[in-house]
C-alpha cells in the first residue's frame, strides 16, 4: 500500500495501516525533514526501533534496523521504513540471510522514487540480499527493495556518469519470492546481479519465483546480468535508456546460464547501447519457456535480441517473442543496429520450439532476422523494413 499523503517528508509510515511499531523499524536520513528527525527522536525516546543516520556510513544504521528486525522476530520479520532524504553508504546495506534467520522476510521500502536516496562510492554495490551462507532449505524468502533510487557519488544528472564497477542490487543464493518494486538507479555498472548458483559452498542454489515491477534503470552497462539458476522469473512495466555518450554495452547478458526457466519479460523499453538483449548458453547449460510480451529495443548499435545455444547440449527452448520491436530510432540516433534479431545453435548447442509474433525490425545493416540452426519454430505476421537511408548490403533475412 502507498504509505499515504505525508510519504515525502517521512511521516506517512506512522499513520499507514501496514506499518507495526512491533514488528518494524525506521530509519532517517540525516538531511531529512526536521519533522521526520523530530518523530524518530521521540520513537527513540519511547523505546521504538528507530534509527537517524548522520550523513556518514548510513549502511551501519540500515543494517543494524535489518538486524533487529532478524533477531527480534526470526521467521517473521518485517519492513525497514527509510525516510526522505539522502542515504550515504560507504558499502551495500544488505540483508544477509543464514541458517539462523531462515526464511525471515525483510522489506526494505522508502518515501518514493527520488524522493529516498541510498548513495554508494564508486565500485561499491547498492543493495545486497545475500544467503549464500544459508545451507540446505534454508531460503531467503519474499524480501523485498521498494520505492526508493540508488546511484552512486559521481553521478551527475547533467552527464550520466558511470561506476567503474559494482552492481546496484544483487540476489545472492536461494530466494524465494524476491521482489524490487519502483526503484531506479542511476549510473551503476550492473543494475541487477541476480545469481543463485553458489551456496554453502556448492553449485547449486536457485531462486523461485523472483519479480520485477514498475523500475527505470539509467544510465548503465548492463541492466540486468547473468540470470543463473533461476526458475521463474517476472519482469513487467520497465524502462531502461543510456545516453549516447555512454559506452552501454548490453543491457541483458546472460552467461554459461545453470539453469534459467520460467522468464516472463512483459512491457520493457529499452533503448541505447551496443546490445540490447544477449544470451549465450554455453554447453551443458539451458534457457527455456521464456516468454517476451511487447519487448522495444531502441537504437542499439550491434543487435536488438541475440539468443545463441553454442556447445555441445547447450539448449535454449520454448521461447515466444509477442510484439518485439528493434531499431525504431526513436531519438533520432544515426546509428543502426547490425541485427535485429539473432538466433543462432552451433557446434552441438540446440535452438528450437521458438515462436516469434508480430515483430518489427527496422534499420538494421546487416540482416534484420538471422537464423542458424534453429528448429521447430514458426515465424508469423510483423514486418522486415530496412529503413536506414542507404545500406546496399542489408537483407531482410540471413542464414548460417
Amino acid at each position: 500500500p502507498d504509505p499515504g499523503p505525508n510519504h515525502q517528508i517521512g511521516l506517512g509510515w506512522l499513520n499507514a495501516p501496514n506499518f507495526s511499531f512491533l514488528t518494524d523499524a525506521w530509519v532517517v536520513a540525516s538531511d531529512a525533514p526536521a519533522q521526520a528527525i523530530a518523530a524518530a527522536t521521540a520513537l527513540q525516546a519511547a523505546g521504538y526501533p528507530a534509527w537517524i543516520c548522520d550523513g556518514v556510513a548510513d549502511e551501519v544504521q540500515i543494517n543494524a534496523a535489518i538486524s533487529y528486525l532478524q533477531s527480534t522476530l526470526p521467521g517473521v520479520g518485517g519492513i525497514v521504513a527509510l525516510s526522505a532524504g539522502n542515504f550515504t553508504c560507504a558499502a551495500a546495506p544488505t540483508v544477509t540471510q543464514t541458517n539462523a534467520f531462515a526464511g525471515t522476510p525483510i522489506r526494505i521500502v522508502g518515501a518514493g522514487e527520488d524522493v529516498t536516496w541510498i548513495k554508494v562510492p564508486d565500485a561499491t554495490n547498492g543493495v545486497v540480499f545475500d544467503a549464500t551462507a544459508a545451507s540446505g532449505w534454508n531460503y531467503m524468502r519474499q524480501c523485498s527493495l521498494e520505492k526508493l533510487s540508488l546511484t552512486w557519488s559521481g553521478y551527475t544528472p547533467a552527464n550520466g556518469e558511470q561506476q567503474t564497477g559494482g552492481r546496484a542490487v544483487s540476489w545472492l543464493g536461494d530466494c524465494l519470492g524476491m521482489r524490487i518494486d519502483r526503484v531506479r538507479t542511476y549510473g551503476f555498472y550492473d543494475t541487477l546481479y541476480l545469481h543463485p548458483s553458489t551456496v554453502g559452498g556448492t553449485a547449486l542454489g536457485r531462486a523461485d519465483s523472483g519479480y520485477v515491477s514498475n523500475c527505470q534503470f539509467n544510465d548503465t552497462k548492463h541492466h540486468v546480468y547473468d540470470l543463473d539458476g533461476f526458475v521463474g522469473l517476472w519482469f513487467t512495466n520497465i524502462e531502461s535508456t543510456n545516453r549516447d555518450t555512454m559506452e552501454a554495452v548490453r543491457g541483458w547478458y546472460i552467461t554459461q546460464g545453470e539453469a534459467l526457466t520460467g522468464l516472463n519479460v512483459g512491457g520493457w523499453r529499452m533503448g541505447k547501447g551496443a546490445d540490447a538483449f544477449v544470451a549465450y548458453i554455453a554447453a551443458g547449460k539451458h534457457l527455456k519457456w521464456v516468454y517476451f510480451d511487447f519487448l522495444t529495443l531502441d537504437t542499439c548499435t550491434e543487435g536488438g535480441m541475440t539468443l545463441k545455444a553454442i556447445g555441445a547440449n547447450a539448449v535454449i527452448e520454448g521461447i515466444w517473442l509477442h510484439k518485439l520491436s528493434t531499431g525504431q530510432r526513436t531519438d533520432g540516433n544515426a546509428v543502426d543496429q547490425m541485427n535485429g534479431l539473432i538466433l543462432q545453435a552451433d557446434t552441438g548447442g540446440l535452438l528450437y520450439r521458438v515462436t516469434l509474433q508480430d515483430p518489427e525490425i527496422y534499420t538494421f545493416t546487416s540482416e534484420g532476422i538471422y537464423i542458424n540452426g534453429l528448429k521447430e519454430s514458426t515465424i508469423m505476421g510483423g514486418r522486415v523494413m530496412d529503413n536506414n537511408q542507404g545500406s546496399a548490403s542489408s537483407t531482410a533475412f540471413g542464414s548460417g
